[in-house]
C-alpha cells in the first residue's frame, strides 16, 4: 500500500477530529497538506470542501438532535453557505493555477490570528448587536470562499 495514502488517511482523520472539537476549520490543516502532496491546488480544495459536506451533515442532525438551533441564523446562513460555495468555485476556476497557493496562503494567514485571538468565541451566548451580526455574517461569506 502506498505510504502517502496512509499518511493522507491519519491526517484527514486528525484534522476531522480537530474540526469536530474546534467546530470547523479542517481545511486549513488538509489544503495545505494535499498541495504539499503535489495535488493540484484547485483539486486540494475541492476535496476539502467535498469532504466538508459530510461534515456539514453530521453536525447538521447532532444540533438537531439537541435543539441547539436559533431559527433567526437558520435562513442567512444557508443563503449564505450556498452563496459562497457557489462564489468559491467559481473564482477558483478563475484564478490561475499558480496563484491559487498563494491566494490559499494569504487567506489562512489572515484569518489564523482570529481563531488564534478569539479561543473563547461563541463559547457564552449573548444577543449581539445588529452591527456584530451584520460584520458576522459577512467574515462568514468570507470564510465561506
Amino acid at each position: 500500500m502506498d505510504s502517502s495514502l496512509v499518511i493522507t488517511f491519519a491526517v484527514g482523520l486528525v484534522a476531522s477530529i480537530i474540526s469536530g472539537i474546534a467546530g470547523g476549520g479542517a481545511g486549513f490543516i488538509l489544503i495545505p497538506f494535499l498541495i504539499i502532496l503535489g495535488l493540484d491546488p484547485k483539486i486540494a480544495a475541492a476535496t476539502t470542501t467535498l469532504g466538508a459536506i459530510g461534515l456539514g451533515i453530521g453536525t447538521l442532525s447532532r444540533f438537531f438532535r439537541s435543539r441547539e438551533y436559533i431559527w433567526r441564523h437558520v435562513a442567512p446562513f444557508t443563503i449564505i453557505s450556498l452563496a459562497s460555495g457557489v462564489g468559491g468555485a467559481y473564482l477558483l476556476i478563475l484564478i490561475p493555477t499558480e496563484y491559487v497557493s498563494l491566494v490559499v496562503g494569504l487567506i489562512i494567514l489572515l484569518f489564523l490570528p482570529l481563531f488564534l485571538l478569539k479561543r473563547d468565541a461563541g463559547i457564552q451566548q449573548r444577543d449581539p448587536s445588529r452591527i456584530r451580526n451584520v460584520s458576522g455574517y459577512l467574515l462568514y461569506r468570507a470564510l465561506g470562499l
